[in-house]
Protein backbone atom coordinates (compact mmCIF):
# COMPACT_ATOMS: atom_id res chain seq x y z
CA UNK A 1 0.00 0.00 0.00
CA UNK A 2 1.62 3.40 -0.96
CA UNK A 3 0.66 6.02 1.46
CA UNK A 4 0.76 8.66 -1.02
CA UNK A 5 -0.87 9.83 -4.52
CA UNK A 6 0.25 12.17 -6.43
CA UNK A 7 -2.84 12.37 -8.77
CA UNK A 8 -3.45 15.68 -7.24
CA UNK A 9 -0.15 17.24 -7.99
CA UNK A 10 0.44 15.99 -11.71
CA UNK A 11 -3.15 17.39 -12.18
CA UNK A 12 -1.63 20.40 -10.87
CA UNK A 13 2.05 21.13 -12.47
CA UNK A 14 0.94 19.17 -15.72
CA UNK A 15 3.68 16.68 -15.78
CA UNK A 16 6.44 19.04 -15.50
CA UNK A 17 8.91 16.42 -13.66
CA UNK A 18 11.42 18.48 -12.30
CA UNK A 19 8.51 20.88 -10.42
CA UNK A 20 7.24 17.81 -9.33
CA UNK A 21 10.23 16.69 -8.06
CA UNK A 22 11.72 20.03 -6.44
CA UNK A 23 7.88 20.04 -4.74
CA UNK A 24 8.62 16.30 -3.61
CA UNK A 25 12.12 18.17 -2.00
CA UNK A 26 9.82 20.41 -0.27
CA UNK A 27 7.21 18.32 1.03
CA UNK A 28 9.88 15.81 2.50
CA UNK A 29 11.60 18.62 4.35
CA UNK A 30 8.53 20.82 5.52
CA UNK A 31 6.40 18.10 6.35
CA UNK A 32 8.26 15.99 9.36
CA UNK A 33 8.96 19.58 10.79
CA UNK A 34 5.57 20.59 10.65
CA UNK A 35 4.59 17.30 12.00
CA UNK A 36 7.24 17.36 14.50
CA UNK A 37 5.84 21.01 15.49
CA UNK A 38 2.39 19.68 15.78
CA UNK A 39 3.14 16.87 18.20
CA UNK A 40 5.08 19.47 20.42
CA UNK A 41 2.28 21.93 20.54
CA UNK A 42 -0.33 18.95 21.52
CA UNK A 43 2.29 17.64 23.87
CA UNK A 44 2.34 21.13 25.38
CA UNK A 45 -1.61 21.37 24.98
CA UNK A 46 -0.92 24.86 23.23
CA UNK A 47 -4.24 24.75 21.03
CA UNK A 48 -3.82 27.94 19.04
CA UNK A 49 -0.04 27.14 18.01
CA UNK A 50 -1.55 23.13 16.70
CA UNK A 51 -4.14 24.85 15.07
CA UNK A 52 -1.58 26.70 12.84
CA UNK A 53 0.15 23.68 12.20
CA UNK A 54 -2.52 22.13 11.61
CA UNK A 55 -3.54 24.45 9.07
CA UNK A 56 -0.36 24.44 7.31
CA UNK A 57 0.01 20.85 7.34
CA UNK A 58 -3.05 19.46 6.10
CA UNK A 59 -3.64 21.10 2.96
CA UNK A 60 -0.06 19.41 1.93
CA UNK A 61 -1.31 15.80 3.13
CA UNK A 62 -4.24 16.32 1.01
CA UNK A 63 -2.20 17.48 -2.16
CA UNK A 64 -0.14 14.70 -2.20
CA UNK A 65 -2.68 12.10 -1.35
CA UNK A 66 -1.48 11.49 2.17
CA UNK A 67 -4.82 9.12 3.96
CA UNK A 68 -5.14 11.27 7.19
CA UNK A 69 -8.43 13.06 6.67
CA UNK A 70 -10.35 11.29 10.07
CA UNK A 71 -7.17 11.88 12.13
CA UNK A 72 -6.37 15.59 10.77
CA UNK A 73 -10.28 15.73 11.63
CA UNK A 74 -10.33 14.89 15.52
CA UNK A 75 -7.27 17.09 15.82
CA UNK A 76 -8.49 20.14 14.80
CA UNK A 77 -11.82 18.87 16.94
CA UNK A 78 -9.40 18.94 19.91
CA UNK A 79 -7.94 22.33 19.17
CA UNK A 80 -11.59 23.78 19.32
CA UNK A 81 -12.91 21.49 22.11
CA UNK A 82 -10.44 20.75 24.06
CA UNK A 83 -11.28 17.61 26.05
CA UNK A 84 -10.80 15.15 22.98
CA UNK A 85 -8.62 11.66 23.39
CA UNK A 86 -6.40 12.03 20.45
CA UNK A 87 -3.51 9.84 21.45
CA UNK A 88 -4.68 6.93 18.70
CA UNK A 89 -4.97 9.61 16.25
CA UNK A 90 -1.36 11.84 16.71
CA UNK A 91 -0.08 8.46 16.70
CA UNK A 92 -1.26 6.76 13.12
CA UNK A 93 -0.47 10.68 11.61
CA UNK A 94 3.38 10.33 12.57
CA UNK A 95 2.81 6.55 11.25
CA UNK A 96 0.92 7.81 7.74
CA UNK A 97 3.52 10.67 7.57
CA UNK A 98 6.70 8.78 7.92
CA UNK A 99 5.07 6.13 5.58
CA UNK A 100 4.32 8.35 3.01
CA UNK A 101 7.99 9.93 3.72
CA UNK A 102 9.84 7.05 3.10
CA UNK A 103 7.83 5.94 0.20
CA UNK A 104 8.37 8.91 -1.57
CA UNK A 105 11.98 9.36 -0.83
CA UNK A 106 12.57 5.69 -2.41
CA UNK A 107 10.29 5.90 -5.62
CA UNK A 108 11.67 9.81 -6.55
CA UNK A 109 15.37 8.97 -5.17
CA UNK A 110 15.20 11.55 -2.40
CA UNK A 111 17.50 11.81 0.67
Amino acid sequence: MKYYNLRKVYELIDLDTAYITKMIRVFLKEVPEDLHRLNTMIANQNYELARLSLFKLKPNLELFGVPATQQLTQIEAWVEHKNIAIENEIDHLNLVIKKACTGLRKDFKQH
